[in-house]
């Protein structure tokens, strides 16, 4: 261990943040000479003060400080979840426990596309498409909303990737993800990346190179690939070996080429055709392992899981057990026949609040975007609805992550029961969250 540092003092309301020259002047031991050390516990961090350039990762805050045995205690558990350490003076030579409650810090992105217009085979246009630099505007105003997907052609084209880069800088919005559009356009109306037409293939990869470079010149690091019309409709009319073949051998010439982007392939077991070539977790992985390249993973769609009969916390494990494949997250809900695309918790809620509690377990530290198709509502009130189902969620999870690791271990489904109805349902259990009034989606006539 380092020589004792300087005696420091954690404000209330700090949190214990990544800027390592920011910890050591907060302890008082001058820029980056000395920082912490992490030491996982079971539900803790031991965190001890030693020369060296480790790291306390984002979202963790201070839970108890042994101060030689003179004042030391926890605070209460929502204290803890709001970040109070109010003047706790501490030694760099003892012990400091950090809360794990929060150690996945939730960013939230939403898809730019979920608020332009909406339309279906019935309807045209159920809204109006309002200009890009509105909704950029709308998605900015969106509470904890810091990210933005982008949809080839749609939003983002290599003609406006400046523009685009601008905008993004003056509405503070990181780019997160592309997502080429290889399902909307009819050319690739039976597939892109393993449509039977050579010339068809090198189109679809032609225009997924334009979106890499696009993304480079963003600091974007993913390319979500979503190849809705690869799959088939009847049967007998496809050369499955041939087509999972030439999808396999696309993706991996676009991982060779772009080794520096990630590559997560979405899966949708229907829709718009009847069976989809990704469309479990099962054979995405399959696919991404296949391609040989450690830059291809998968995105969950919880929808799309829903409507495959998945359990989402258990897909979760399952990309963490192909590799740490599990590389980007879609949120929305529906009511499992079909993927709407609804408001997050309309539906479900045991689900999501198992769903983020296996995030964290496998250390996820990716985006939560939102992917929803609000028909008739207004898209920013929808689209911050699911987000703050999520930050309820989340908050039970906070408090009660002990409670449901001792839950998980114990396997009994009554005391699971129990323990849902008193946090979802009692008064005793609910977890006050604050409500921030989200901007209409209307900002004047387009």
């Amino acid at each position: 261990m380092g020589e004792p540092l300087a005696g420091g003092e954690i404000a209330k309301g700090d949190d214990i943040q990544r800027d390592l020259t920011f910890c050591a002047m907060k302890c008082g031991a001058g820029p980056a000479l000395r920082i912490p050390r992490v030491l996982h516990s079971e539900n803790t961090l031991h965190c001890l003060w030693v020369v060296g350039l480790n790291e306390i990762r984002d979202g963790f805050t201070v839970r108890n400080v042994d101060l030689q045995r003179e004042r030391a205690g926890a605070l209460s558990p929502r204290d803890v979840t709001l970040g109070r350490f109010s003047g706790l003076v501490f030694s760099a030579t003892r012990t400091i426990e950090i809360e794990r409650g929060r150690d996945l810090r939730r960013k939230y992105a939403v898809i730019l596309g979920n608020l332009r217009n909406t339309k279906d085979r019935f309807c045209p246009g159920y809204k109006e498409n309002p200009p890009t630099i509105q909704m950029l505007a709308q998605a900015a105003g969106i509470p904890h909303v810091s990210g933005i997907e982008l949809v080839g052609d749609w939003d983002i084209r290599p003609a406006n990737v400046g523009e685009m880069r601008a905008a993004l800088g003056d509405f503070g919005l990181e780019c997160v993800s592309i997502i080429p559009d290889l399902f909307g356009n009819k050319v690739f109306s039976k597939g892109s990346f393993s449509s039977a037409n050579a010339g068809v293939r090198q189109r679809a990869l032609h225009q997924t190179r334009l979106m890499c470079d696009a993304a480079m010149e963003l600091s974007c690091p993913l390319i979500n690939l979503w190849p809705g019309q690869d799959g088939y409709d009847y049967l007998l009319s496809a050369d499955y070996e041939s087509e999972r073949a030439w999808l396999c051998e696309s993706v991996a010439e676009l991982a060779g080429l772009y080794p520096n982007l990630r590559f997560a392939l979405e899966y949708k077991p229907k829709e718009p055709r009847t069976h989809s070539y990704l469309a479990r977790m099962a054979d995405t992985l399959l696919l991404a392992q296949e391609t040989g390249a450690a830059n291809v993973g998968v995105t969950i769609d919880t929808g799309h899981a829903f409507v495959g009969g998945e359990v989402v916390g258990e897909s979760i494990v399952l990309a963490k057990r192909a590799g740490e494949r599990l590389f980007h997250m879609h949120f929305n809900d529906n009511h499992v026949t079909t993927d709407d695309d609804m408001i997050v918790g309309s539906v479900h809620t045991v689900t999501y609040l198992e769903t983020l509690y296996w995030l964290a377990r496998c250390s996820y530290d990716g985006w939560l975007s939102m992917d929803q198709y609000p028909y008739r509502e207004d898209a920013t009130q929808a689209i911050g609805e699911s987000i703050l189902w999520l930050e309820a969620f989340g908050a039970i999870l906070d408090v009660h992550r002990d409670e449901i690791d001792g839950l998980v271990r114990q396997q009994d489904a009554i005391a699971t029961s129990r323990f849902l109805r008193s946090v979802l349902l009692s008064p005793e259990g609910r977890v006050e969250t604050v409500e921030t009034k989200v901007p209409s989606g209307s900002f004047g006539e387009s």
